[in-house]
Order: structure tokens, then sequence, then C-alpha cells
């Protein structure tokens, strides 16, 4: 209700938009101090995670093992969530988040601040996913890494980034992008994760093909046989299939002629080809 932005989309005449002080000044607590500021002034947007959640509720199979004082508590999520539920990656993500969120009210270890998602809940619901497709991929390349060895995919210069996640060196180093461009997350080509953020991204820059998506993915990550992963994903885009469409079919021929069928003597129907115009005297007019 404070959004000034979401006025027009309500429904209203320009009259009454001329005359709106929210629309042309914004909320009135932009101009109080800050400290009195609402401490959530953002819509529900977990409404759709938590009605998948309560339509799927997740059951804990198992504990979380520790992998390692340097790499996350997490080794599988999908020990606790099934990741085959969830149509898209931000449901996935924010439902991961209040799981994680109700293990540490069980812990006692935090208290909640606000009954909404906020965006630290969903990047480490999004890290500790990346580090459980990791641990299933790349057990062994994980393992080397952490005890300071070399990894088996010699061609990417595997390394682990503060965040214990797995990334290859790139060759970006020396240009003026972000740090996620030069060390891209490495990712494999056959998971779900892998899948929903493909989607995730094809929509993002509205249906582009598949070099325009693997260039938009690979600003942050590296999908391994990336063209291979991408390609299965667009082609079953619903929306792209209905854009594109059916090829335009092809008229049928017409019949020839009679003149051009009929059995005649030689010479009888003559086409002559002109590029005109012709002038022709007749009693001594020219037409």
């Amino acid at each position: 209700e404070l959004n000034p932005a979401d006025i027009p989309s309500r429904g209203c005449v320009v009259k009454e938009l001329v005359n709106n002080k929210s629309w042309w000044n914004g909320p009135e607590f932009l101009k109080e101090n800050p400290e009195s500021w609402p401490k959530s002034a953002t819509t529900n947007t977990n409404e759709l995670a938590d009605k998948e959640l309560l339509k799927h509720p997740p059951v804990v199979t198992s504990s979380l093992p520790c992998v390692s004082k340097n790499v996350s508590r997490v080794a599988n999520l999908e020990n606790i969530i099934d990741i085959e539920r969830y149509s898209t990656k931000i449901k996935l993500l924010r439902v991961t988040a209040i799981v994680m969120r109700f293990v540490k009210l069980l812990k006692r270890k935090a208290n909640v601040p606000t009954k909404h998602l906020t965006r630290d809940e969903l990047r480490t619901a999004e890290i500790d996913w990346i580090k459980s497709v990791q641990t299933c991929s790349f057990k062994t390349e994980q393992n080397a890494l952490m005890k300071g060895g070399m990894a088996c995919l010699h061609q990417f210069e595997l390394q682990l980034d503060t965040n214990g996640l797995i990334c290859c060196k790139g060759r970006l180093h020396n240009a003026d992008v972000p740090e996620s461009s030069k060390n891209p997350i490495i990712l494999p080509s056959r998971h779900r994760f892998t899948e929903l953020l493909i989607r995730e991204r094809h929509e993002d820059i509205h249906h582009q093909g598949i070099r325009d998506t693997l260039n938009s993915i690979r600003q942050q990550y590296w999908i391994l046989k990336g063209r291979e992963a991408v390609k299965p994903v667009t082609r079953r885009c619903v929306v792209c299939t209905r854009h594109e469409g059916k090829s335009f079919p092809t008229p049928p021929m017409p019949d020839l002629p009679t003149n051009r069928v009929d059995v005649s003597p030689p010479f009888a129907n003559t086409g002559v080809d002109y590029a005109g115009p012709l002038y022709v005297t007749c009693d001594s007019k020219t037409n």
C-alpha cells in the first residue's frame, strides 16, 4: 500500500493521479527519521512458497552431516527437500529458507525479526543448494580441494571461494567485471537445480535463444556441456513454443492455363516478352 508504483497498476484515472501526493512525493515516512520507518514495508512475497510448502511438506529423512569445517554444514539437501516437486528456482529457495529458519528456531539460535524472508536468507538457501549439488556431482574434486591437492578437472583450474563453493578460473581477471564473472561457479549439466537455474535465466532475458541464455548464465555460473544442458530446456519452453508456432505453409500450386496444356499445332499460341512501353501509330495518333 505504501509503494507509489502500485497506484497506476491498481487502476486510476489521470485526475486522481495528478492530485495524489503519494505518487509525486512518495510515502510520508520517508520525511521522518529513519529510525521511525516501518521495519517491513514489503508485500508478502512468500505466499506462493507457503502454499507449496503446505501442499508438499518437507519430510526429514536424515540429519545433515558436516563435510568439513571449511565447507558448509549442508551435505545433501535432497535428503530433506524433494527438489523434483518445485517448478521454479525461487519457490525452491523460499521453501528452503523457511525450513532453515524453522530449524534455527528449534535450536533457539536466532530470533525472527520479520515474518517475511530476507535477502540474506534466500542467498544462504541458494549457497546451500549449490554446495549440495556440488557435493553430489563433484565429490572427488571437492575432497581434493579441501586437502589442498589438485582436482581432476585440470582444464578448469578449480578452486574454493570464501563460501566453500567450487569455482573455475576464467580469463577475465584483467577485465572490469564482477568477481562472479571472473571465477564462475561450476555446476553439472544433468541436475534438477541446474535445470531450474536455466529456466530462471531464460525467463529473465525474456525468452531469448540458446546462445543468449547461456551467456546470461555464464556471468555467474559455468555449466559443464552448457549448450547441451540449455537446449532441451528452451525447447520445452511453453511460451517460446506458443510464439514461434509452426512455419508458414507453402500455398498450393495453381493449375496451368488451358493454352499451355491443350494439344495444338506449332505456333498456334505464341507468347512474346517485351520491355515496354510500346508505341503504336494508328490513324496519325500515337498510342
